[in-house]
């Protein structure tokens, strides 16, 4: 957010700090992620920006299968 008394952004540091601890793992864990923790995740989702409201995503649930 913008600070009116110094023209500086007071969230900065908070989302350096999130994009430099973020790793793209390439293991997994067995679990079974539970149906409704997708839902959630998957709202969520809904509400992320497009460019130019494009909406350019598209989602297959598969389930039940071993991959």
């Amino acid at each position: 957010m913008l600070s009116e008394e110094n023209n500086s952004f007071s969230g900065v540091g908070s989302f350096s700090g999130f994009v430099r601890a973020r790793h793209s793992p390439r293991a997994y864990l067995p679990d079974v992620v539970p149906t409704e923790v997708i839902r959630e995740v998957l709202l969520d989702a809904q509400s992320a920006p497009s460019n130019s409201n494009t909406q350019p995503w598209n989602v297959h649930g598969i389930e039940g299968l071993e991959l």
